[in-house]
């Protein structure tokens, strides 16, 4: 996708999902500019993934459920000691997870983006899979079917 369509789903999900962007934002600033706008894009195509799905409605999600979704998800997928449990699914279970489609589509875009030359550390790849997640399960969460 092009800069120019990036920018109107921007927008477009703006309007309906401000704080869930907010968090997005603020979760990915202090990361390199590249893993940021890799965690941004994602993000906006999965609110995508959503509007174009089964449901009806998408509520807007507010700050405190976004809270218990990431405080859940960080305890989740750090609990699972790390020989056990490969980064890329973590945690990809029906009964942890869902929505394990969209996850799965998740998980692809970022080995597509690893095999492409774009390289994430561990703690990068931690980052953008608990942030990630937690909108995943937000706008599962919101919506109404």
């Amino acid at each position: 996708m092009d800069a120019a369509g990036i920018v109107t789903l921007v927008r477009r999900w703006s309007g309906r999902q401000a704080e869930l962007l907010a968090f997005v934002r603020g979760s990915l600033d202090r990361q390199r500019r590249a893993v940021a706008e890799l965690g941004f894009y994602v993000a906006v195509v999965v609110m995508e993934m959503f509007q174009a799905g089964p449901a009806r409605k998408i509520k807007r999600v507010k700050a405190p459920k976004i809270e218990r979704l990431l405080f859940a998800n960080h305890r989740f997928l750090t609990a699972a000691p790390e020989d056990d449990v490969d980064p890329m699914a973590a945690g990809l279970t029906p009964a942890t997870v869902v929505e394990p489609a969209v996850l799965r589509c998740v998980f692809e875009t970022l080995e597509e983006e690893m095999d492409g030359g774009t390289k994430l550390t561990d703690e990068e790849l931690g980052r953008l899979t608990v942030v990630l997640k937690t909108v995943v399960d937000a706008l599962h969460d919101a919506s109404r079917f």
